[in-house]
């Protein structure tokens, strides 16, 4: 690894090569960014058959409670029925519905400012409305009407607007035809109800591969066989095997990794039935639908279902999925659905039956359905029953048969929407050599386009690297001081830069190298480059020997430094501020860790460095969800209100769990080091899957980054985050999370997948705006193994959340045949700057570091 030290950097060796295990990435420079280390798949169950299960035929007297309830977060309502939208401050919720004709819509104030109502067709005008006030329409014909409102939107999408989908009212038939989902509920007796679930979804296809298309797929839990009940735990693929009768195409995942089915009565261990063995209270309030069995997670109340092609490892789609319920005692138990982009397609809830049975299931037109998500309650098992703890566990599944390529399947945005590729190459190569390869650039904008800043680093002929500074001056690349390594016979890396001071005009950089004075342990170092002499001046308190090291320790590993321009007091100077990732001086995991720039004559360069955070594990300040896991690949922006909120956000692997991408908000508290604590968004409650930003807590995600924005010009700018986590097609997509405007104490998915083509990995995601519109860009497979550029950008409202392409679909490749890395972007008020190597060192050819510029039309 270009000189880094065998002993110090074990750990870290192991972690970046979970990244290239990821990523396919290659070994040579050390990476900018970690990435999670492979989830191995499920370990196959024994192979030893079980009964095949034998459903018990419920009777069919009862009619059952039919109901369309509009999901929590998208919204469908049959013809008659009335819906609300909810007004709040910049955001109608939802801000797209589909509706039948006949449909009345209660536009309802909650939030703090006027708004309004207003057809862009002017079919309608609520008039200015304040907090409390409700605007209400119904729709009688088929139409498409666009709305907004008249202080915060206007006409087209723009700002805080919305859509009705009117359809006409479908006629009552057996199967769902219409465009909306038919829902089918029922708490008590629900026999009817199931009965006319199944006959929805067709013929049961059995329990081996192959099967009707137009038939269902159903498990009782009552023919899995001793070994893999209670007490003993449950095999998350079970019936997602080859062969009869477990070749039943779905995947149960948790996050704690338990599942189980209780006991059948005759069990030769002796446990009770009905999770009795949990807790003896059970069997009285667990009742069965199909005698005996039922099933549950263990230590969550979260499960999720994936879909497969019965018999293979093929991601399918469902027409529809739903389940038998026992003991739902709250609306807190739910199904959410998934399409294969990861979009939401609603989540609905579960009736109540105290004590008592409960049945949902929603059906689709078509099969849609990659996975579900289903919550238990409010806790997981364990305590008794009560009004603080609701517990609940699942009988009979039912769902449609698992299809592959049916529509949607691997589904892509619209890529024919992107304009003419105005990309223009502005300078490079930038090498100050150009016989040696360039790594990891980074950007910082100044006062205009003749104030852009790149730093990166390079390889020399004396076999070490060095960081270097150029200035792009709208003609070409100025030096901008010599390497600003502290000892130049080391491997600098990770270079970040950023503008801090009066006008935002001094630059500053922060990178890690390996120091002899601290025994080659990597450090992280910053400078600010003085404009009166053409140099630049290290910064912090002397650490010893005149090195101002951030590091927690000295003598532990740090690297991947992001340093940002911040001031936590509106109207003042900026300050700097580095997040950067640290081993534990108490334990061997990797930490997340920030300290803010203070000006101190009495420090080198006039600067102290004060960590920041609550000391939360053995006097350390660290960010980690888990300090008994690693974190990695922070980034740090300042948003909200005057720019003067901190936000960091990263992702965490090992523990045998899947990684995770997390975000924390800096709040003020004079008790705390660096005079901030860090609390996360969203809360961590009752698990870390709580404030994952994942799309799917139970797949992989890697390398976020952040991006502070406003959608509407003069608002407060929000941070938004993208990042890279695996699909339903077993690859890494791109997705991307705003902070809820109306909570802020929430993330909100903006899309599905960005990927152009969702059978090819992406990586190493940048987000970043151009005045009031957010773009995204990546590197991504061409399907060679070649990763190049792709870029989008959001061209609709965020609920909707189009992106549309910007790159050529193939991508924008300087030199075609040549690998892209280390691509960082950053947005100016009408263009985006983008700069990356060019070409592949293991290969033997050198990697140029280019600056470029995407002008939108």
């Amino acid at each position: 690894m270009h000189g880094l030290q065998p002993v110090a950097l074990s750990r870290k060796a192991r972690l970046f090569v979970g990244v290239a295990l990821i990523f396919g990435l290659a070994c040579g420079a050390l990476p900018t960014g970690g990435g999670p280390t492979p989830t191995s798949a499920p370990e196959t169950a024994p192979t030893q058959a079980e009964a095949a299960e034998q459903p018990t035929a419920a009777p069919t007297e009862a009619a059952p409670t039919e109901a369309a309830p509009a999901p929590t977060d998208t919204a469908a309502a049959p013809a008659g029925a009335t819906i609300t939208i909810d007004i709040t401050d910049n955001q109608f919720t939802p801000a797209t519905l589909d509706v039948a004709a006949g449909t009345t819509v209660v536009w309802t104030h909650n939030g703090g400012r006027p708004h309004t109502v207003t057809a862009d067709d002017g079919a309608f005008d609520s008039g200015t409305l304040s907090n409390g006030d409700a605007f209400q329409f119904t729709f009688d014909t088929a139409t498409t009407i666009a709305f907004h409102c008249e202080f915060h939107g206007g006409a087209g999408g723009q700002g805080m607007s919305g859509v009705i989908n009117v359809a006409a009212a479908a006629k009552p038939t057996a199967a769902n035809t219409g465009s909306q989902p038919q829902v089918v509920t029922a708490a008590g007796d629900i026999a009817a109800a199931v009965d006319q679930f199944r006959n929805l979804l067709g013929p049961d296809n059995g329990d081996g591969p192959g099967g009707d298309p137009n038939g269902r797929r159903e498990i009782t839990w009552d023919g899995v066989p001793e070994e893999f009940s209670a007490p003993n735990g449950y095999p998350a693929d079970f019936f997602n095997q080859a062969q009869a009768p477990r070749a039943r195409g779905i995947l149960l995942t948790t996050p704690s990794g338990q599942l189980q089915v209780s006991a059948a009565a005759d069990n030769s261990t002796g446990t009770p039935v009905r999770f009795g063995n949990l807790n003896p209270t059970y069997p009285d309030i667990f009742k069965a639908f199909s005698e005996e069995k039922l099933f549950s997670p263990l230590g969550s109340n979260l499960i999720e279902l994936t879909f497969f092609v019965p018999g293979t490892q093929t991601p399918a789609l469902v027409r529809g999925y739903g389940a038998v319920y026992t003991d739902v005692d709250s609306d807190h138990t739910s199904f959410e659905y998934f399409a294969a982009d990861g979009s939401s397609l609603g989540k609905y809830s579960v009736p109540p039956a105290d004590a008592g049975l409960s049945f949902l299931g929603v059906v689709f037109p078509s099969p849609v359905v990659a996975r579900v998500r289903v919550e238990y309650g409010t806790t997981a098992l364990g305590p008794n029953d009560d009004a603080a703890n609701d517990v609940a566990v699942m009988d009979n599944f039912i769902y449609g048969e698992p299809a592959a390529g049916a529509p949607g399947a691997v589904a892509t945005p619209d890529n024919s929407a992107q304009g003419e590729p105005g990309f223009t190459v502005l300078a490079g190569p930038a090498n100050r050599d150009a016989a040696q390869s360039a790594f990891a650039p980074s950007l910082a904008l100044g006062s205009g386009p003749t104030d852009l800043w790149f730093a990166w680093s390079e390889n020399t002929d004396g076999g070490s690297r060095q960081i270097f500074v150029s200035q792009y001056d709208g003609v070409g690349l100025q030096a901008r001081g010599g390497s600003l390594n502290l000892h130049t016979n080391v491997t600098a890396d990770a270079p970040s830069i950023t503008l801090a001071g009066e006008n935002r005009a001094v630059p500053w950089t922060a990178w890690s190298e390996p120091s002899p004075g601290f025994g080659d342990v990597r450090q992280i170092f910053a400078s600010r480059f003085v404009a009166a002499t053409g140099l630049w001046t290290p910064a912090g308190q002397d650490r010893g020997g005149n090195e101002p090291s951030l590091n927690i320790h000295p003598d532990r590993e740090a690297t991947n430094p992001v340093i940002a321009g911040g001031s936590t007091a509106v109207g003042q100077p900026l300050t700097p501020w580095v997040a950067w990732e640290e081993l534990s001086g108490a334990s061997n995991f990797v930490q997340i860790f920030v300290a803010r720039g203070v000006k101190d004559d009495t420090a080198l360069g006039g600067f102290r460095w004060d960590w920041v955070g609550e000391n939360r594990f053995n006097d350390e300040p660290t960010l980690n969800i888990d300090p008994l896991r690693d974190a990695l690949h922070p980034t740090l922006v300042f948003a909200e209100t005057g720019n003067a909120v901190p936000w960091v956000t990263w992702h965490e692997i090992g523990a045998n769990r899947v990684a995770r991408v997390f975000t924390a908000r800096g709040v003020a508290d004079a008790a705390a080091p660096g005079g901030f604590k860090w609390i996360n968004v969203p809360p961590c409650a009752p698990d870390e899957t709580a404030c994952a930003l994942n799309v799917n807590p139970l797949a992989e995600a890697a390398e976020a980054t952040m991006a502070a924005g406003s959608l509407v010009a003069g608002d407060s700018a929000l941070p938004w985050v993208a990042w890279p986590e695996v699909g339903p097609t077993g690859k890494f997509q791109i997705f991307v999370s705003r902070l809820d405007p109306a909570s802020r104490n929430d993330f909100l998915p903006v899309g599905g997948s960005l990927n152009v083509d969702q059978n090819h990995n992406a990586r190493h995601p940048f987000i970043t705006f151009v005045g009031s519109v957010p773009y995204v860009a990546w590197l991504e497979d061409d399907g060679t193994g070649r990763f190049v550029i792709q870029m989008r950008h959001l061209a609709s409202d965020p609920q909707t959340g189009t992106w549309a392409l910007d790159t050529p679909a193939d991508g924008f490749a300087q030199q075609p045949g040549q690998p892209q890395t280390g691509l960082f972007a950053l947005g100016a008020p009408d263009l985006v700057y983008l700069a990356w190597a060019n070409g592949d060192p293991a290969a033997g050819v050198v990697s140029q570091m280019l600056l470029s510029q995407f002008q939108p039309n």
